[in-house]
């Protein structure tokens, strides 16, 4: 409040009360100074207090920030020498690991090759002679690159030589076929055919074919160049989808549903391609007024021969984050190698494709009752005209023929000739070639309970011979390369020599029979345990075929 002088009231104020109200005032004015004073020293404090407490705060957020800043940038740099370490760490594992299976490789043949005689002979049926193929990784990527263009197959349960095809009336069918992946497969496309029987079109009309590669609950369809169809003449094979960009781990189950349609007329089928198996949840479904399932929609589970994609073909493959160089293994064979006498193992029928357990991609070359003679002849319905070409997809070919040659009367020369010719043929394109001994045929009086009441065939000794052949490596003049007789030893050649188209050979004949060269099915008493019609083996007898294949070999 300002100072005032209080004039007293009622008379005029005498000198003494006006000196004494001055004296008041300026004692007033000097108090109100005073608090003034005192009131901006305090708010003088108090700014200089909140600017000091200011600059504090922006001299610890500066420090903070710029500890933030260098600690990211200490942070940054500690990731990117984690990066330039792990990357380097990468390489060197990567190098290592390929010296590794160099030298195991390296020293696998070393120990194979100990194992046999100077005189390369194989009596026991032991390892087969190998021999060292320093470019198999590019023999096998380029045999494959002339196939399936330029694509890798992963099937593990491909299509077969089957016999059948479609009514004639049925117009539209779908279908539903489990795969697993045998290693990390990636950008996936399908190849599909139009014919039967290893090379049959009776009765085939031009077909449209729509496809998807179902995994995870989802449907991925198929293309074709753009087109959600493609449509295949009789005849015809290795037509290849575009890509699907899909990517599947080492050992997943997906599935390939396929829907074909055929116009009604005279040459109104589609041909199967192999017989689907209920247990494993495949299926099919078919009519006259059949539409697409591709990419939903209830295919029903049942067994019976279907149409499906030939091959499923990926641009990548990888094991364990690291390229990886697929086997791919042609299985080549009569009904043995279709299966017949199998009921439904995890992996799809037949002993090859047991052994293979689906770690190996695979292409079955089989049909019930076919013959080596008819597999190698050049051209005509009965040979292979169309399906030799899909060999050039394979690394290495199990061939299982001779049991249907030889009930048919060829001799053991002509046996030889004939597989020695399919050797020849395969061993010049790069693929390594594997034979099987061949199994026993009898009859039986008592549904093979016992061995003694089994009778082998009149060509048994033809049949003891070709083993015997086959276990002295499949000797050869190395001149004429034709076949020569057991223990032959000046001027031949044997499987693993240079020069010779065999690789080695599995013993599966000492698994089925009672001891080598006896001609009968081992037994346990029971009827119809190894077999139940003197040709084909139960599934026990598969599996005991399957334990002959060392898959080593094949890698």
């Amino acid at each position: 409040m300002a100072a005032r002088i209080d004039i007293p009231s009622g008379d005029l104020a005498t000198d003494a009360e006006l000196l004494e109200a001055v004296n008041d005032l300026a004692s007033d004015i000097t108090a109100e100074g005073i608090a003034r004073s005192t009131a901006d020293t305090a708010l003088s404090s108090a700014v200089s207090a909140e600017t000091a407490a200011r600059v504090a705060a922006v001299s610890a957020e500066t420090a903070a920030r710029t500890a933030a800043v260098d600690s990211e940038a200490s942070a940054r740099a500690a990731a990117d020498t984690n990066l330039v370490n792990l990357l380097t760490n990468e390489t060197t594992a990567r190098t290592n690991a390929d010296a590794t299976n160099a030298a195991a490789a390296a020293s696998a043949l070393s120990v194979a090759q100990a194992a046999i005689p100077a005189a390369n002979l194989d009596k026991a049926g032991g390892p087969p002679a190998l021999r060292a193929d320093t470019t198999l990784s590019a023999r096998r990527f380029r045999s494959k690159a002339s196939c399936f263009r330029h694509m890798i197959p992963v099937t593990t349960r491909p299509a077969h030589g089957l016999s059948t095809r479609s009514n004639g009336t049925d117009t539209g069918g779908n279908s539903r076929v489990k795969q697993i992946a045998p290693c990390d497969i990636a950008n996936l496309a399908l190849s599909f055919r139009n014919y039967y029987n290893g090379d049959s079109i009776s009765s085939l009309g031009t077909l449209t074919v729509s496809a998807s590669i179902e995994w995870g609950g989802l449907f991925y369809p198929v293309y074709f160049n753009g087109a959600s169809t493609v449509q295949i003449a009789p005849g015809t094979g290795g037509v290849v989808s575009s890509t699907v960009g899909l990517a599947i781990p080492a050992g997943s189950t997906y599935w390939i549903r396929t829907y074909v349609n055929v116009t009604a007329g005279a040459s109104s089928c589609w041909p199967h391609m192999l017989t689907t198996r209920s247990a494993d949840g495949e299926g099919s479904i078919r009519g006259a007024s059949e539409t697409s399932k591709t990419t939903g929609g209830t295919i029903t589970v049942a067994s019976e021969g279907v149409y499906t994609a030939e091959a499923v073909l990926a641009n990548s493959v990888s094991l364990n984050g690291l390229p990886y160089d697929l086997p791919v293994i042609g299985c080549v064979g009569d009904s043995l190698v279709y299966g017949i006498g199998e009921t439904s193992p995890e992996t799809d029928l037949g002993f090859m494709t047991r052994a293979l357990n689906n770690q190996f991609a695979n292409i079955k070359f089989d049909r019930s009752g076919s013959t080596i003679k008819d597999f190698v002849l050049p051209s005509g319905t009965s040979g292979s005209v169309w399906r030799l070409p899909m060999l050039d997809a394979c690394s290495t070919v199990i061939e299982e023929f001779g049991v249907n040659d030889l009930n048919s009367a060829r001799t053991l020369s002509q046996l030889q000739t004939d597989c020695l010719t399919f050797w020849f043929w395969a061993a010049g394109r790069g693929i390594r070639v594997f034979r099987t001994t061949l199994s026993p045929w009898t009859t039986s009086t008592d549904s093979w309970a016992t061995a003694e009441n089994q009778t082998p065939t009149s060509w048994e000794s033809t049949r003891v011979a070709f083993n015997d052949w086959v276990r002295d490596l499949a000797p050869i003049d190395s001149t004429t390369k034709t076949a020569v007789a057991v223990g032959t030893t000046t001027g031949v050649l044997r499987a693993g020599d240079a020069g010779h188209p065999l690789y080695g050979y599995f013993e599966t004949a000492d698994t089925l029979e009672t001891s080598r060269n006896s001609g009968r099915w081992k037994v346990n008493g029971t009827a119809n345990y190894p077999t139940s019609d003197g040709i084909h083996p139960s599934p026990t007898f598969h599996q005991l075929m399957a334990g002959a294949i060392n898959t080593g070999l094949l890698i």
